[in-house]
């Protein structure tokens, strides 16, 4: 719910002829969903905004991108490529820190872990943002 309250802060502020209620209106929420620019404009947003969880404690190794932003963690190459091994539920995912990072920040924990370093691994290897 903060993440929405914010959110809406923000894009009211830059938006005052089209003000949204994320929290209250479903429909509003939806276009977060359904409309392009509002989609995207929630995730720059959420990706410019976003550090490393608190949570980020229970996990020593990645312990160095306490408080640092989403974005940093993801260029940070020297520290984000070190491999890295993690139990989620009963299996051990074999990852790197910087996935483990975001995904410890953005959803609490380990699940997914799997699926997230596998897309990872497919984005990096198709060189998806190698203009970036």
């Amino acid at each position: 719910r903060s993440n929405y309250a914010n959110f809406q802060s923000y894009y009211n502020k830059h938006n005052p002829n089209d003000t949204k209620d994320f929290l209250n209106n479903e429909e509003h929420r939806k276009a977060l969903l359904d409309n392009g620019k509002i989609a995207l404009l929630s995730a720059v947003w959420f990706w410019n905004d976003k550090k490393c969880s608190a949570d980020a404690k229970n996990y020593p190794e990645i312990s160095i991108f306490r408080g640092k932003h989403l974005y940093e963690i993801a260029n940070d190459e020297t520290n984000g490529n070190v491999a890295t091994t993690r139990k989620a539920g009963k299996k051990e995912i074999h990852t790197i820190k910087s996935v483990l990072a975001i995904g410890v920040s953005v959803n609490g924990g380990t699940n997914g872990l799997d699926k997230r370093t596998k897309q990872h691994a497919r984005i990096k290897s198709q060189n998806i943002f190698k203009d970036f």
